[in-house]
């Protein structure tokens, strides 16, 4: 009897050591803006983990965390920064004034796709054109989202005229410059506070994607739920990033380091923003079968009215870019050519 326990216990030990030998040597924390249900978190970020763990051979575990897991969704670049997560996936507009450069990409009707924004962004990056804004972390992925709808609670808007006095939610001071042309009046949140604030009557909308809109964040409802009227404004759409904490990478062997590079760089950029106009185009066609929603679509002459209205934007934005030692000028017009080099079409 003895020696049948003495069996057992060796088991035990063995199992343990070998479950030991098969643990990963290393843990990234990875933080992200979006909550486990989003389309985000579970084709974007889960496959990025699951690759990094499969590439690493086991050697690297990813403990990706959604909204509000590791830190509230301005804190989490800062979180990055200190080292108290290793990686995170956020927004450039939750600290304003961190990302100049970057701000170009927010630029009133300057792409008409994800893809291309997202093209535009990384290369901008690899030309050194963003060389200020990512100088204290590691980049893994730059990219846009298909430039954003105007979505109202309980007011109609047929034309231009009746964006005036809108009290919206903007996602970043840039695309708020040019809301504000409109005569809207842009309200920072962030996204936990957004379906809250229409509750409370704080707000009459948003700017946001319509896919985005369909899962719930926060308070238990889904953003759509919360809104009667859609227009499909593809105005302009923040940047986005997933970025790691410099010195943890740099401490990393130099076959992980090749590991996080192949499974993250331009080609997951331009994927993930490919995939991003993929979902809203269905959100829109979905949004339009339920006949739920009041959907509006801005036509060609009011498109030419908005890029009126909005153009002083883009010259107090180079001037503010010039007044930082940053030659806007050249940042537009190198966008510009991006997009189109991707797009086919004029920026």
């Amino acid at each position: 009897m003895l020696r049948s326990f003495v069996s057992i216990i060796c088991c035990v030990v063995a199992s343990v050591v070998a479950g030991q030998a098969h643990a990963a040597d290393l843990t990234l924390r990875f933080a992200s803006i979006n909550q486990p249900a989003t389309r985000t978190f579970q084709e974007q970020l889960v496959p990025l983990k699951n690759a990094i763990e499969k590439e690493s051979k086991g050697k690297v575990a990813v403990d990706l965390r959604g909204l509000g897991q590791f830190g509230r969704p301005n804190e989490l670049f800062n979180l990055v920064e200190k080292g108290e997560v290793e990686m995170a996936a956020t927004v450039q507009g939750y600290s304003p004034g961190r990302f100049p450069q970057s701000s170009v990409m927010e630029l009133p009707l300057l792409y008409e796709t994800g893809e291309a924004g997202s093209y535009a962004m990384w290369k901008l990056f690899e030309e050194g054109l963003l060389d200020k804004d990512y100088t204290s972390v590691k980049v893994l992925s730059l990219y846009t989202l298909p430039p954003y709808a105007v979505m109202t609670s309980n007011i109609d808007v047929n034309s231009v005229r009746d964006l005036r006095g809108l009290r919206l939610r903007s996602p970043s001071l840039t695309v708020g410059l040019a809301m504000n042309r409109l005569g809207m009046i842009p309200l920072g949140l962030p996204l936990d506070h957004i379906g809250p604030s229409l509750t409370a009557n704080l707000i009459d909308g948003m700017t946001y994607g319509i896919d985005s809109a369909t899962t719930t964040i926060g308070d238990g409802k889904p953003l759509l739920e919360q809104v009667k009227v859609v227009v499909d404004a593809k105005f302009a759409a923040p940047a986005l990033m997933i970025v790691m904490n410099k010195a943890a990478y740099e401490r990393l062997s130099p076959e992980i380091r090749s590991v996080i590079d192949r499974t993250t760089g331009f080609e997951f950029s331009v994927a993930t923003g490919a995939a991003r106009d993929k979902w809203e185009a269905e959100a829109l066609d979905a949004l339009k079968a339920r006949g739920q929603h009041t959907v509006r679509t801005f036509s060609a002459e009011q498109r030419k009215e908005i890029e009126t209205r909005v153009a002083p934007v883009v010259d107090e934005w180079i001037a503010s870019m010039n007044r930082q030692g940053i030659d806007g000028a050249k940042l537009v017009k190198r966008a510009r050519e991006l997009v189109r080099e991707r797009s086919g079409k004029p920026a």
